[in-house]
């Protein structure tokens, strides 16, 4: 019982990297990137994020933007439903050019569903939210 029980969370775990993987993309890579997300979300997650990700593909290639996010800790904030926080550094390119470098969040939660061929954990991500990290007033 307990090695099948890691065996979850470590799933668990996978799941919600994927959804970060979904941050880091080039304008070659986005496409790839979103069809490979979009496998893990639940229905209404995707109802949401469809018609908003095929906008920003467009303007991924168009202007050739290229995002990193670099995670600098996790923190799982709750088991059921399975949350974990994400904190990193969020780097921003149009081109070569660097346009945006700042601490960045995101939170993953995810959901029991029936478990199939296709899903055998029997998980979907149900909401992904992100936002900026206030920085810290450096010490004088």
């Amino acid at each position: 019982m307990q090695k099948s029980r890691r065996s979850y969370w470590k799933s668990c775990d996978e799941y919600s990297k994927c959804e970060i993987d979904l941050a880091n993309y080039t304008p070659a890579s986005a496409e790839k990137g979103y069809l490979s997300a979009a496998r893990f979300m639940s229905p209404e997650l995707l109802s949401r994020f469809e018609p908003v990700a095929r906008s920003q593909l467009k303007q991924v290639v168009t202007n050739r933007v290229s995002q990193f996010f670099a995670v600098d800790s996790e923190k799982v904030e709750g088991k059921d439903p399975f949350v974990v926080r994400f904190l990193g550094e969020r780097i921003t390119y149009v081109g070569r050019t660097e346009t945006e470098r700042k601490p960045f969040q995101y939170r993953v939660t995810l959901q029991h569903v029936a478990r199939t061929q296709q899903n055998p954990y029997g998980l979907v991500v149900s909401s992904i939210e992100q936002n900026d990290v206030p920085s810290t007033p450096s010490p004088k």
